[in-house]
């Protein structure tokens, strides 16, 4: 009977230790979940009703349910997974701190988010984008569609989405001893459309930690992207054509004549066949490839091209395919594409689509202001928390998309600036968002 106990105690001891470091484990994911949550949602209240563990590299929560602070509605989530191929991964106290904590692959997988359009927080969203969107221009992607300025959530509610319901999968593929990053993540929206990105990045091998990442010379090797209308292009040509009482056919032409009415007015000159690529594009069920893979990779380079984009275009050497058919790019001649400078700048603040403005306000400038506009000499570099320094001097912006802006600086509030413009009635306030200056030059 001795052989027995000795077996039986030595079974017990295992159990408890085995259960005890199963304990462990699940303790150290819960605080790592938590830990995560928390700095991803950071005013929500977040709960989820089981934490599943698998210690060969696999932490699940099912039944997360996240509310807006001073909310009652939620957005709920049926499961959260995050995997990754080293066992006992989540016990690292920063999983990615270092080189050599990387794991083969990371894969985190969202199933069935839903977001209802109805709910309480989602109301108050609604009507602060609709007051937004009043004061805003219309998107290119909503030109034609009656008062719809942009395709916004309070739209989508009114095309018949009771809600948003999404599937999201993100998985990295980091290689550091042959210095490869792969990004890849594909997010499908019931009944609206799915997407999926793929990014490949080179780099020094060895250096894959956040702390050298930047001595690491990345180069991009690879970009895809890719769309799969599930359903929106459909809603929206029925809605589109309810408002304006028209047929889907007559709204896919109006919105195709005024589509090509606001590129000629930037003096783009755009061939047909892209024309035609576009309305294919848009029409229900399309799918649509994009891709770019610049021989050798594209690293710091970029920011130089940036200042030349048709040369970028050609260094970038992209593809594109619509509904699995591709279209030739190599004889586009890029430069043509893009927007000529001097008849954007005659179109009326109406009709600027770079940067946002505010109705015409005529005001004229006195005699002293004139004169000292006169004695100023040059333009100097600013940032934009100077500013309040310089109200009443003669400013010009460069913006993101190339655009050249120059006027008195009347106004600096919160992230956007008021200039006063010279126009043919006389003189009018533009507001610009400060997201979309790249450069300030004050005239001092």
């Amino acid at each position: 009977m001795r052989w027995f106990k000795a077996v039986l105690l030595l079974l017990i001891a295992t159990l408890l230790v085995g259960g005890g470091g199963y304990a462990y484990v699940w303790y150290k994911a819960k605080a790592y979940i938590d830990d995560t949550l928390t700095v991803l949602l950071p005013g929500y209240r977040v709960h989820y009703e089981t934490l599943v563990l698998d210690p060969r590299g696999e932490v699940r929560i099912e039944s997360l349910q996240a509310a807006p602070f001073g909310y009652d509605s939620a957005i709920k989530v049926a499961n959260i997974s995050i995997r990754a191929d080293a066992p006992l991964f989540f016990l690292q106290p920063s999983p990615v701190s270092a080189a050599s904590d990387w794991p083969s692959f990371l894969a985190i997988k969202i199933d069935k988010l839903r977001m209802d359009l109805a709910s309480d927080f989602m109301e108050t969203a609604l009507a602060n984008q609709s007051v937004a969107a009043s004061k805003g221009l219309v998107n290119i992607a909503a030109l034609g569609c009656g008062d719809v300025r942009e395709f916004s959530l309070p739209v989508l509610r009114d095309m018949g989405y009771p809600e948003i319901q999404a599937d999201l999968t993100i998985r990295l593929d980091p290689d550091n001893d042959n210095g490869r990053l792969v990004l890849g993540s594909q997010i499908q929206l019931l009944g609206i459309a799915s997407q999926r990105l793929v990014l490949e990045v080179s780099f020094t091998p060895g250096y894959l930690a956040p702390q050298t990442l930047l001595a690491a010379s990345p180069r991009v090797q690879r970009f895809q992207f890719g769309y799969q209308d599930l359903g929106f292009n459909a809603r929206r040509d029925t809605y589109c054509a309810e408002q304006t009482q028209v047929t889907e056919a007559e709204y896919r032409l109006v919105h195709a004549d005024l589509l090509k009415a606001q590129a000629s007015q930037l003096g783009m000159q755009v061939p047909e066949r892209l024309w035609n690529a576009y309305e294919q594009a848009i029409a229900p069920g399309s799918s649509i490839d994009l891709g770019i893979s610049p021989a050798g990779g594209m690293g710091s380079e970029l920011f130089v091209l940036m200042n030349a984009p048709h040369v970028l275009a050609e260094r970038l050497n992209p593809s594109l395919r619509i509904n699995s058919e591709g279209l030739d790019l190599t004889s586009l001649d890029w430069e043509s594409l893009l927007p000529d400078a001097d008849q954007a700048e005659q179109l009326t603040p109406q009709e600027e689509g770079l940067v946002n403005v505010e109705q015409l306000k005529e005001k004229i400038l006195s005699s002293r202001e004139v004169q000292k506009l006169e004695d100023l000499k040059k333009f100097y570099p600013a940032s934009f928390d100077e500013l309040d320094d310089y109200l009443q001097y003669q400013i010009r912006l460069y913006t993101h998309f190339g655009r050249y802006i120059e006027g008195r600086l009347i106004e600096v509030a919160d992230n956007k600036l008021v200039l006063l413009r010279r126009v043919d009635q006389g003189y009018a306030s533009y507001s610009v968002d400060r997201n979309f200056l790249e450069t300030i030059e004050v005239y001092r």
